[in-house]
């Protein structure tokens, strides 16, 4: 019991030094120590040693997210623009 325990409070600091490595967001650390503290030993030692692996994928969907919302803007920017046309055409 004492070597599980001692395993786990490691795991767990080296879980804090990883978040200051790759400086995550509050949010990202919240939400991966959510689901860290859902895993199993063997889980969490594979998510410590790919941790690297595992911050690139949620920058890259960071990324991906930004691209769309951008472009979700644009569209409703466009579509404003085209009503706002539409109703100047109506009143001339």
């Amino acid at each position: 019991m004492v070597n599980l325990l001692t395993s786990i409070i490691k795991m767990n600091s080296e879980l804090l030094k990883l978040f200051d490595t790759y400086t995550l967001s509050e949010k990202d650390r919240y939400e991966i120590t959510q689901i860290f503290n859902l895993l199993d030993t063997w889980k969490k030692q594979h998510l410590i040693r790919n941790f690297d692996t595992l911050v690139k994928n949620i920058r890259e969907l960071q990324d991906e997210i930004r691209i769309e919302q951008e472009i979700l803007i644009w569209d409703v920017l466009a579509d404003i623009q085209n009503a706002v046309d539409l109703a100047k055409q109506k009143t001339n």
